[in-house]
Order: C-alpha cells, then structure tokens, then sequence
C-alpha cells in the first residue's frame, strides 16, 4: 500500500533551506509534495538559489495539476478557489490527497487544520523528530539560526521543543 503523503508549506521550506536541512524531508519522509502556488511563494524571492535548492532535492515535487478540493472551512466559489493563498492550496492538497502531515507555521492555517482534524507540524518539530530519529545532534542551535533569520517562536514553543529534545 502507498503511503499518504506529506505537504509542505512555504514558511517551512524556506526555514529548512536557512539551516540548510532540506535534505531532513527526505530522510523523515522520503517524499514531500508542495502545491503550485507554494512552489510559486517559495521562488519570488532569491529565485536563482531556490531554484537551485529544488532541482536538487528531488523528493521535493510539486503538484502541478489544479487542485480540485477547496480548502475547509473556507467558502466555496470560483473567487475563493483563484485567490488560494500557499495555505489554503495546502490544505486543499492535503484534503484532496488524504496527507498524513502539513508541514505548516502560519497559526490561522495551523488553527483550521486543528478544526479539521488534519496533522500538522511545524519546523521546530519536525527540528525534533530529526533529533529522535538521529539524524541531527542538537536542536537548540537550529532554533537560534531561526530566530535570528525572523522565524516567530513564543518562547513557550522554544522551551516545550527543548525540553522534549531534552535539552532544556
């Protein structure tokens, strides 16, 4: 039997690329999906560079095809479906593929997958499933790579990531 898949966000991969874990998604999942309209976010900016990290990072792919799921619980309608934000063609592509896991940051859009009973990590955990799985060392480094590159992390966050590290 196939295994579902992953779906990555944005905010996500462009966090793996600063601490330049890309390859972890790989080990951790062997294959990552990213819709259309993320792929699109993730080369406005630094294009040559992100191009460059996605044509090397093969179990990265992205879906090309229209999404036909409309993110819930979002309004239907044709307007909503050409406004996707990165988040909602996510959520959508996890709805419509059946994910076992987002890889998301952005809290609203971490919120609605909660509401729709979709998993859903973030970077800090997927930080620390490297870490159990050992394939990283030390989690609390990365953290600090993150956060001095604008991630947004409460400290809460930070202390319940490192303490399940059982670095605290």
């Amino acid at each position: 039997m196939r295994e579902k898949p992953v779906i990555i966000d944005n905010g996500p991969l462009v966090h793996l690329l600063i601490l330049n874990h890309l390859p972890l998604l790989r080990a951790l999942y062997t294959v990552v999906w990213i819709p259309q309209k993320v792929e699109d976010e993730f080369l406005a900016t630094d294009r040559t560079v992100r191009e460059d990290a996605l044509k090397n990072a093969p179990w990265l792919r992205t879906f090309r095809r229209p999404i036909t799921v409309v993110p819930e619980p979002m309004p239907q309608g044709s307007l909503v479906r050409a406004n996707f934000s990165g988040e909602d063609a996510v959520i959508a592509l996890a709805q419509e593929l059946n994910a076992r896991l987002i890889l998301i940051d952005d809290l609203k859009a971490r919120r609605r997958a909660e509401r729709i009973k979709l998993p859903f990590k973030g970077v800090p955990g997927v930080l620390l499933e490297a870490k159990h799985a050992g394939f990283i060392d030390l989690v609390e480094p990365r953290l600090r790579v993150l956060l001095a590159n604008g991630a947004r992390l409460g400290p809460e966050v930070i202390n319940k990531v490192l303490q399940e590290a059982g670095e605290a």
